[in-house]
């Protein structure tokens, strides 16, 4: 997960452009959608949005439309969690009834937590493989607008259609 500030220098695409190198414009939209939290919502599981594989297929860029503090049921990442052994540990624990839910707790206390305390304008960037969680929400609505690009490096499966229009096929190189 990497955080930027809005007054920091470089943009977006450049930050693409250096990721995807020469294939950046080839870069599809996945999703363009907002996320909103209200009060007294639950915190999600912690989730990486698509399973382990050698080449991250997905970026999702958040979007702060406001101060984000501790109450509003911030984002909480867990970095460095998109690796294959991450990503075995978990799935034994997430998807077997063998492993009691202390071993997952043992599992989940190794790893690093950084939360998404976002100042209006801020961005914050995930690997799709990254596992993380939005949390409670004790206070009032969070609106964060967020989009995902398929890295045009990745050539596994296609995943199905994001939160966009089908018909509307748009790609980093749409933007100038």
């Amino acid at each position: 997960m990497k955080q930027e500030n809005s007054d920091q220098q470089g943009t977006l695409r450049s930050f693409f452009e250096e990721l995807f190198g020469k294939n950046a414009n080839e870069s599809k939209f996945h999703e363009f959608s907002s996320i909103v939290c209200d009060p007294g919502a639950a915190c999600q599981p912690i989730h990486p949005d698509t399973n382990y594989t050698d080449v991250a297929p997905q970026y999702t860029v958040f979007l702060a439309l406001q101060d984000i503090d501790e109450e509003m049921g911030r984002t909480i990442f867990l970095p460095g969690t998109n690796t294959e052994a991450v990503h075995e540990e978990y799935d034994k624990h997430a998807k077997s009834n063998k492993y009691s839910s202390t071993e997952k707790e043992r599992f989940l206390a190794q790893q690093k937590y950084r939360q998404g305390l976002l100042k209006k304008g801020d961005v914050a960037i995930m690997d799709s493989r990254t596992l993380h969680c939005g949390s409670e929400n004790r206070k009032s609505r969070r609106v964060l607008l967020y989009f995902t690009l398929r890295n045009p490096l990745y050539s596994g499966p296609v995943f199905p259609e994001g939160s966009k229009l089908e018909s509307l096929d748009i790609s980093l190189g749409n933007f100038q």
